[in-house]
């Protein structure tokens, strides 16, 4: 990205987020949703931590479409925070999201625990996640939880 698109995403963002109206954050997010550029998941990653919860919702998938690689990286950073459990449905939504990435990284947050949170959708974003990662970790990680074991206790 050139200095000047960083410097005007930079000023859109900063005049969305300054705003109460959600509308604004919505559409910055919506408008660089598919530039891959670091700066530009930074921004919208601004969203992910947003008290409003399409903004999350937004940002989330953004990064889940957005081809950088640092849109993982930020997927990633928000699934380890205990605050992105709290809301089942964005917690479902946040693991599709990674798990339409399909990749290896994510096999320790798509098998994480996964009757912590005996949601329907966040097991189904699990199962989804997993069976889109092609490594015999992610394949004995996703007959562990169809199994209803956690990963590593089957066979102890």
């Amino acid at each position: 990205m050139t200095f000047a698109r960083e410097e005007a995403a930079d000023d859109l963002f900063r005049e969305a987020f300054a705003k109460p109206d959600a509308g604004p954050r919505l559409r910055a997010i919506e408008a660089a949703a598919l530039l891959a550029d670091a700066e530009i998941v930074r921004l919208i990653a601004r969203g992910l931590d947003d008290k409003e919860v399409g903004v999350q919702k937004a940002a989330i998938e953004a990064l889940r479409f957005n081809e950088h690689k640092k849109s993982l990286d930020e997927l990633h950073a928000r699934a380890k925070k205990k605050a992105a459990k709290e809301d089942l449905p964005v917690y479902a939504t946040l693991l599709r999201a990674i798990g339409q990435h399909g990749s290896p990284t994510s096999l320790e947050i798509l098998s994480d625990n996964p009757w912590s949170t005996p949601d329907a959708q966040v097991i189904e974003a699990k199962i989804l996640g997993l069976s889109r990662i092609r490594t015999k970790e992610a394949l004995k990680a996703l007959t562990d939880l169809i199994a209803g074991t956690n990963p590593g206790e089957a066979g102890e």
